[in-house]
C-alpha cells in the first residue's frame, strides 16, 4: 500500500534533527516564501495543520511552513506526474 504525498522540503542540515527543533511555524516567512513560489496567488493564513495532514492537501489549496533553515511545502502539483517530475501547473521552484 502505498501513500499519495505533494511534498516538498529545503533544509540547511539533518531534516529530520531539524523538524524536531523547529516550534510554531514564522507566519511572516512562510508568507513571503509563499508570495515568491507561488506568484498571482491569493496567500492566506490558515488555522495550522501537522506534517501528516499537510503531506497531501486538497487540489488548489498549499500547506507551507518556513523556518530559518527550514522550509516545507505540501502540494499536490510537487508530486511527479511526468517523466521529468514537473507539469505546465507546477509551482515555480
Amino acid at each position: 500500500m502505498g501513500a499519495k504525498t505533494g511534498f516538498l522540503v529545503y533544509a540547511d542540515g539533518d531534516v529530520p534533527g531539524l523538524l524536531r527543533e523547529a516550534g510554531p511555524a514564522e507566519p511572516a516567512r512562510t508568507a513571503s516564501m509563499m508570495r515568491l513560489l507561488y506568484p498571482g496567488w491569493e496567500i492566506e493564513e490558515g488555522e495550522g495543520s501537522t506534517l501528516r495532514d499537510g503531506v497531501y492537501p486538497p487540489e488548489g489549496t498549499v500547506h507551507a511552513a518556513s523556518w530559518p533553515g527550514l522550509e516545507i511545502i505540501g502540494d499536490q502539483r510537487t508530486g511527479s506526474r511526468s517523466p521529468c517530475g514537473r507539469t505546465a501547473d507546477s509551482p515555480a521552484l
